[in-house]
């Protein structure tokens, strides 16, 4: 969702609906407080701000109430791993409770600010189904609200400071991603049979095949398939460990350290000596001499290491059935998709991708639209223009996601 400007801001006082000059410089001074693209985990501090006073503020603001001990407690923990209120701002406004007092404002419906956080609470309670109430707080980790177990060591230093804690549902966000993308992940699972078998290309560490592995586990589903295809050498590492470390033998899984394309050949992938604070990376372009040329954010990596490109259509035709495809290759996603959209017809039930741009947006749902898909969930990337970027991608600050479902295939067995 983004971050509300100051003129979106319009919450009525009791008993008017006047806007609240205070409301609208709070948002201006503190909510307008940025983080960096979210292509850079390592997010700026928003310099001098106090999260837990700013907190206080918006429960009087919002919820016409003091703040109490577990709830400032929690979203003081939201605020300084994401060194913004932007996640706080959004989980009050998307609050049952929130609702309920504008109900007793009896306020304009331009009041609620949750104008569109890309899920319903039928989608919540998709997520309540699968929460495990025996999740415990492990050391050297962050657990979920599945009880998945994600590394500290793999993360980006704001996320580490998370190790040791057992994260709530994920409304509207948690620290990797928003609420819309495991709601997709989820329901994949929830349709499906005797088996779940998930591939997550552009993979990271690994978190959707293993959520899906996870709530496929709590769903009783003994029949798990997971592959996946990561080109960056230390976040392969750092797969492969996720799935040790949630109780998945990488060795009975298929795991690719690769790049993806339209068609299989040779990539070149920028060399870091550790990429734990840059997730937004896609292969290099060379040119006849060797040398590297600027990556698509504008960035010129001297050093470049080669991997392979594994065709999207072969990926698609290795299994029957996929009942989760997640998607997210920087910029890449549409011509791989309309590269075999009609395998993609066949064999594929739920498709996640994330979104890098606005055209990437358009172009998506274009492509699974006129081929018969159904759109579940969706929140448009956020961009900042720039006449001097290097493209249209290193505009974006926030992704985006969407959520397809098949409707040619019904419950996989």
């Amino acid at each position: 969702m983004a971050e509300p400007t100051p003129a979106e801001v319009r919450i009525a006082q009791p008993g008017t609906n006047r806007l609240s000059s205070r409301v609208v410089s709070f948002a201006a001074n503190v909510l307008g407080q940025r983080a960096r693209s979210t292509k850079d985990h390592g997010r700026s501090a928003a310099a001098g701000l106090d999260f837990p006073t700013a907190i206080r503020e918006l429960y009087q603001v919002l919820l016409e109430r003091d703040a109490d001990v577990d709830g400032l407690r929690h979203w003081s923990s939201v605020a300084a791993q994401a060194n913004s209120l932007s996640p706080v701002f959004r989980g009050l406004v998307t609050s049952e409770e929130y609702r309920s007092v504008l109900k007793r404002r009896d306020a304009d419906p331009a009041d609620n600010l949750a104008l569109f956080p890309g899920y319903s609470d039928a989608d919540v309670a998709v997520l309540e189904t699968f929460r495990n109430p025996d999740a415990k707080p492990e050391a050297g980790f962050v657990v979920d609200f599945l009880g998945g177990r994600t590394r500290a060591t793999s993360l980006w230093d704001v996320a580490r400071k998370l190790e040791g804690q057992v994260l709530g549902l994920p409304v509207p966000s948690d620290y990797h991603a928003e609420a819309p993308e495991w709601i997709g992940v989820l329901r994949s699972v929830q349709s499906a049979g005797g088996s779940w078998v998930g591939m997550e290309l552009g993979a990271g560490f690994g978190p959707w095949i293993v959520a899906g592995g996870n709530a496929a586990r709590r769903k009783g589903i003994a029949e798990i398939r997971l592959c996946a295809v990561e080109a960056d050498p230390q976040h392969f590492e750092f797969l492969r460990q996720n799935l040790e470390d949630n109780g998945f033998d990488p060795g009975q899984h298929r795991l690719l350290k690769a790049a993806v394309g339209t068609q299989a050949g040779t990539a070149f992938w920028p060399a870091m000596e550790d990429s734990r604070e840059d997730w937004g990376s896609r292969p290099v372009l060379r040119d006849a001499s060797g040398a590297s040329l600027t990556d698509h954010l504008g960035r010129t990596w001297s050093k470049t290491v080669p991997v392979p490109i594994v065709a999207m259509s072969d990926l698609i035709e290795s299994e029957p059935q996929w009942n989760m495809v997640h998607i997210d290759v920087q910029g890449h996603e549409f011509a791989i998709c309309q590269s075999c959209i009609e395998k993609l017809n066949e064999r594929v039930h739920w498709i996640i991708v994330g979104t890098h741009s606005r055209k990437l947006d358009g172009e998506m749902i274009g492509l699974l639209w006129s081929a018969g898909w159904l759109l579940e969930n969706e929140k448009p990337s956020k961009f900042r223009f720039s006449a001097s970027a290097a493209s249209l991608e290193a505009m974006t600050i926030v992704d985006g996601i969407q959520v397809w479902k098949n409707p040619r295939l019904e419950r996989l067995a």
